[in-house]
């Protein structure tokens, strides 16, 4: 189990406090985000409309001689019989065989959707992730990385993390196509279908970029931390805003004109600094807690290297005063004192954002 660390407990009573500033986010790193979250929901009718038993969910390749992934995918059946579906990696190479290492996974079959969402959320930013097998693709073949058998109404979906590389030779540039495929059956070859992503449905996120993770900033130049004074009352700054820190956008990513953006930053670890400052005259205890302001939101936060569960959270109701909200950190900062606070999040599946980090002087 991936998820071993603390739930944290939601309270009722946090106050409702409209974000000021909306965070800029850059994106960070060099492993390769794939976003499979469109068809969300897989209905027979997806098969029927592409005349096909297999669907391609998504794809990605890129030409280099080795490729780190980090995959978010999430998928529910919404047909009447048991479906598979699956990750598979396509050789192109007429001699070269790629090998698949470093895999790790925290990977939910069932029907508790948040529940899983949230403990791969948690595995993910707690670097608790299960170490799984590696295996390889040989010249001119398909094979299949990992793969699940879907009961009716239930949903497979979380994180899986691996490495690409050239096991004939490292110098050598991959040509591949990694793909998540749906079969209509529970026996169906995922081997055997290869093909451009099915048809979509709504806005759910699909595709593929050249990092997977964030660092959000409070200014436009992305040079400023978040900073809070005590004594300043309540202050609130809004991540996985979509327009600031939408880093994922649609237009950047593999197959641009197949892909959807992933505004609420699923699979990607979105981390900032919390600058805590005193100069009232006095040592002050500051809370910090996390709000949803644009939805149901549920994750995991890191928090001075301490990684918690965030439960399911309601947004805001029109009018009220307090709102659902988790505290994620106290601190005292005595009297003229900097306190450096860094903080690193991410959202589950079944979660949505806008998410915010509301600031008290308590």
């Amino acid at each position: 189990m991936p998820c071993t660390q603390t739930v944290l407990v939601k309270n009722t009573d946090t106050p409702s406090v409209v974000p000021l500033i909306k965070l800029y986010g850059s994106g960070t790193g060099t492993r390769r985000m794939f976003i499979s979250d469109n068809p969300e929901s897989i209905f027979p009718s997806d098969f029927t409309n592409a005349g096909t038993s297999y669907l391609t969910l998504w794809h990605d390749s890129v030409s280099q001689t080795s490729v780190k992934y980090r995959l978010f995918f999430w998928h529910l059946n919404s047909t009447l019989s048991p479906i598979k579906i699956g990750v598979t990696l396509g050789n192109a190479s007429t001699t070269d065989t790629i090998s698949v290492s470093n895999v790790k996974t925290s990977v939910y079959n069932g029907p508790y959707f948040q529940a899983g969402g949230r403990c791969a959320a948690q595995a993910l930013v707690g670097s608790t992730l299960d170490s799984g097998s590696s295996v390889s693709a040989a010249s001119n073949s398909i094979t299949v990385i990992r793969e699940w058998v879907v009961a009716p109404k239930q949903l497979v979906g979380g994180i899986i993390e691996f490495d690409l590389s050239n096991a004939t030779n490292a110098s050598s540039a991959l040509k591949y196509k990694l793909r998540t495929i749906a079969s209509k059956t529970s026996t169906g070859n995922l081997t055997l279908h290869q093909g451009a992503p099915c048809a979509p449905h709504d806005q759910h996120p699909r595709g593929a970029w050249g990092y997977s993770d964030l660092t959000e900033f409070s200014d436009a130049a992305k040079t400023q931390p978040v900073s809070y004074a005590a004594g300043s009352g309540n202050y609130s700054v809004a991540l996985g805003n979509g327009v600031n820190d939408l880093v994922f956008p649609a237009g950047s990513s593999y197959d641009a004109s197949n892909a959807f953006a992933n505004k609420a930053l699923y699979g990607a670890i979105y981390s900032t600094t919390l600058k805590l400052t005193n100069n009232t005259g006095a040592s002050k205890t500051i809370r910090i807690s996390v709000v949803g302001r644009g939805g149901s939101f549920a994750g995991a936060a890191s928090v001075n290297g301490v990684t918690v569960g965030i439960p399911t959270i309601l947004a805001q109701t029109s009018g009220a005063t307090t709102q659902d909200g988790v505290i994620i950190h106290e601190v005292t900062v005595s009297q003229g004192a900097i306190v450096n606070v860094p903080l690193k999040m991410t959202t589950a599946g079944g979660g949505s954002t806008v998410v915010a980090i509301l600031f008290q002087t308590v």
